[in-house]
């Protein structure tokens, strides 16, 4: 799937939906472990997406389509800075208030958040670790 992208993106595992390695290194059932080290949209693809840039990445998310529905994305900061997601008015959270559209990282390795789409045009919060939403 295309990225667009300041900086790059190196897979470090790579399979298609049948589970058949087409660039080597192991699979497992978590899917695709990608590190993106500048700006970027993200794909709506299911897979870790580890942010490696030396600065705060504004990182762009998409609306899911319904095609997309059971994918599962976990943005995860590797580097410590506070990194911005940005998803207008697409990320449901359980709060009140309606759709958020910012996810700030902690500025440490180790914040983190997945989101599902389990319907059109939303991102659904599976879990976070010292991200803000708003």
């Amino acid at each position: 799937m295309p990225v667009s992208t300041g900086g790059s993106f190196v897979p470090a595992y790579n399979y298609d939906r049948t589970g058949s390695v087409d660039t080597g290194g192991t699979v497992s059932a978590k899917g695709v472990v990608t590190t993106v080290t500048g700006d970027a949209t993200l794909p709506n693809v299911t897979g870790i997406y580890v942010l490696t840039k030396g600065s705060a990445a504004a990182i762009t998310l998409l609306a899911p389509t319904v095609a997309q529905i059971g994918t599962r994305l976990t943005i995860y900061g590797g580097s410590a800075f506070a990194h911005v997601v940005t998803a207008t008015g697409l990320v449901d959270d359980g709060v009140t208030g309606g759709s958020k559209t910012t996810l700030t990282f902690g500025a440490f390795v180790g914040a983190s958040i997945t989101l599902i789409v389990a319907q059109t045009g939303k991102f659904g919060v599976e879990s976070k670790n010292v991200v803000v939403i708003t």
